[in-house]
C-alpha cells in the first residue's frame, strides 16, 4: 500500500507540473531552456521621459536575433523643452554576439556600433540613459509574451516588441 500511495503522490505533482506548464503557454507566456535559441525579429515603438534628465526619448527600435549575432537599431530624436531647449536625433546599430543562458537571458559578448551620420547624440549621453554599450558583461531578458517579446534588464528601456 505504501508504494501506491508513493506512486499516486508522484503522479499528481507530475500531472499538477505539466498542466501548469500548458496554462502558461495558453497565457502566451513561453519558458526557454538554457540553450535554446530562436530567430527573433521584432520592432518596438518607444516614447518615454528619461527619469534622471526630464528629456522626452521618441524612437523606433528594431530588435533581431539570428541564433549567433543580434541587432539593435535605434532611430529617433531625444528633446527636452523649458528654460534650455535641446534636441538630437539619433541613428545607431548595435551589433552583438550572444550566447542564450536559464529562463531567457542572453550574455553579450560585445558591442560593435555604428553611428549614422545624422546622430547628433553626443555618446556619454547615450551609454548613461539610453543604451550603455561599455558596460562588462552586458545581459538583456527576453521574454515571450503573446505575439512579441519583452526585452528588458536595468541598462535598457523596458520595450514590448512585435513581429
Amino acid at each position: 500500500m505504501k508504494g501506491r500511495t508513493k506512486y499516486f503522490i508522484v503522479s499528481v505533482v507530475a500531472a499538477f507540473l505539466v498542466l501548469g506548464a500548458i496554462l502558461l503557454n495558453l497565457n502566451g507566456y513561453t519558458l526557454r531552456h538554457a540553450n535554446y535559441s530562436e530567430e527573433v525579429n521584432c520592432t518596438s515603438r518607444l516614447n518615454i521621459v528619461l527619469p534622471a534628465t526630464g528629456h522626452q526619448f521618441n524612437s523606433n527600435i528594431s530588435f533581431s536575433l539570428d541564433g549567433n549575432d543580434g541587432t539593435f537599431v535605434i532611430f529617433g530624436d531625444v528633446h527636452q523643452e523649458g528654460n534650455i531647449n535641446q534636441s538630437w536625433h539619433v541613428y545607431r546599430q548595435l551589433k552583438f554576439s550572444y550566447k542564450t543562458k536559464a529562463n531567457g537571458w542572453i550574455d553579450i559578448d560585445k558591442f560593435i556600433t555604428t553611428k549614422y551620420l545624422e546622430d547628433n547624440l553626443p555618446d556619454d549621453f547615450f551609454n548613461s540613459y539610453v543604451f550603455d554599450v561599455q558596460r562588462d558583461h552586458p545581459r538583456i531578458r527576453l521574454t515571450r509574451v503573446q505575439g512579441g517579446y519583452l526585452v528588458w534588464n536595468s541598462f535598457t528601456p523596458y520595450m514590448l516588441c512585435t513581429g
